[in-house]
C-alpha cells in the first residue's frame, strides 16, 4: 500500500450546493411541548443551520486542516470493500 500526501480541497460547487440545500430547508411546526422533549428545539436547529449557512468559514477551516501534514492510503478489505483512508501524519 502506498501512502501519499493529501491536501484537503472542498470544491466550491459542493459548498454552493450545501448552501442551496440549507436555504431550501423546510422547517416543521414547533411542537407544543417542553423544548427538547422530542429532540432538538426548532429554535436551536435554526440557529445551528444559520451558522453553517452564514457563519462557518469553509476556507479558513480547510486552511487550518491543511496546516497539518495529511496523507492517504488504500486499505483493502473484501474484494468489494476498499477504503481510501485519510489522516494526519
Amino acid at each position: 500500500m502506498q501512502v501519499v500526501p493529501f491536501t484537503l480541497r472542498i470544491e466550491d460547487r459542493a459548498i454552493d450546493d450545501l448552501h442551496a440545500r440549507l436555504d431550501r430547508t423546510r422547517w416543521p411546526d414547533e411542537l407544543e411541548s417542553e423544548p427538547w422533549a422530542y429532540g432538538a428545539s426548532l429554535s436551536e436547529l435554526r440557529r445551528i443551520t444559520a451558522y453553517w449557512r452564514h457563519g462557518f468559514d469553509w476556507r479558513a477551516a480547510e486552511a487550518g486542516i491543511n496546516q497539518l501534514s495529511q496523507f492517504k492510503t488504500m486499505v483493502d478489505g473484501e474484494a468489494w470493500l476498499a477504503l481510501d483512508i485519510l489522516g494526519p501524519a
